[in-house]
């Protein structure tokens, strides 16, 4: 009898488990300022929610759960996030040095340009990310790396006041982590780096920009620094 009774309690927990509600995942966004998940649906195994991030909803969110991956201890899901103008796909693990991201696919400038508009900033064509991995432990962003590809194309900007435009060539930007996340970005096929952005521990990005591509926005910084060097930073809280 105790054994039977000890089989039943198994089984009431494996079904408690195994239908828990979606709503439960909601409570994973709590500590991500500006990202909420909403209108969930599914169990926490198979599901899907609507993304918001600072208020603006980026697109619908599926999730199913890896079941071999109880044996390696490491919790991780299957991703899918799809939207207007997006269109990306991944894995998120549980390890013990954090949680573990890595995701692939395309996303329009549009989806971007809602938040360049502080800026005076607009793009057109893709971003194209190639295995992007990242790796977030005690709320900060510990390690980046991977490659992604815009398409370049018409870019128009606010300069001293004044309304300009011109065009950009394909760039790519090369994503590593050396103390800190940092991403080299180039003309495709260029060796000179047009901008160089890290992310900070403070939860800030800074994003450094070269001679070069004041050269490229048809405003060349005056005096005789070369094109690598940075002549123009600037600094956003991001988290």
């Amino acid at each position: 009898m105790k054994r039977m009774l000890g089989w039943g309690f198994v089984l009431f927990i494996g079904f408690v488990v195994a239908f828990a509600p979606a709503g439960l995942l909601r409570r994973a966004t709590d500590n991500l300022p500006g990202l909420d998940l909403t209108q969930p649906s599914g169990t926490i195994w198979r599901g899907a929610g609507q993304v918001i991030v600072d208020g603006r909803l980026i697109g619908t969110v599926r999730w199913a759960f890896q079941p071999l991956s109880i044996l390696r201890l490491a919790p991780a899901y299957n991703l899918e996030l799809e939207g207007e103008g997006l269109d990306l796909i991944g894995t998120i693990e549980a390890t013990t040095d954090g949680t573990h991201l890595e995701i692939t696919g395309r996303a329009e400038a549009d989806l971007f340009n809602q938040y360049f508009s502080t800026y005076d900033l607009v793009l057109s064509g893709a971003l194209s990310i190639s295995t992007l991995t990242a790796t977030l432990a005690g709320g900060k962003i510990t390690h980046m790396d991977g490659e992604a590809r815009w398409s370049g194309g018409p870019v128009r900007y606010v300069l001293s006041g004044r309304l300009a435009a011109t065009e950009l060539p394909p760039l790519v930007a090369f994503i590593k982590t050396d103390q800190m996340p940092t991403a080299d970005i180039f003309a495709e096929g260029g060796q000179t780096p047009l901008m160089h952005v890290q992310i900070l521990e403070s939860g800030y990005v800074k994003i450094g920009v070269t001679k070069s591509l004041t050269k490229m926005l048809n405003n060349p910084w005056p005096g005789g620094d070369p094109d690598h060097a940075v002549v123009l930073e600037v600094e956003e809280k991001i988290f």
